[in-house]
């Protein structure tokens, strides 16, 4: 029987847990499209300002009208 210390047995398994954890992560992002996100994409496209109150809203689907989240005011998006 091999003798094992327990401290070594620990390391061993976290870092056999990283090892799984990590290549999993890059599997995942690799097949499910995440690598394939434009990091260069202009992103003050998404990005409107309050002009009653000054919040920064930020509209993923880029509607024509935004209600603000802090002084619920509608605007347009010729407005801001």
């Amino acid at each position: 029987m091999i003798k094992m210390d327990v401290s070594f047995a620990a390391g061993a398994f976290l870092f056999a847990a990283f090892v799984v954890f990590y290549v999993a992560l890059m599997w995942c992002e690799h097949y499910q499209g995440v690598d394939n996100f434009d990091v260069n994409a202009d992103l003050t496209d998404h990005v409107r300002q309050c002009p009653y109150c000054g919040h920064v809203c930020v509209d993923y689907l880029h509607r024509k009208i935004l209600r603000c989240s802090i002084c619920s005011s509608y605007t347009e998006e010729d407005d801001a």
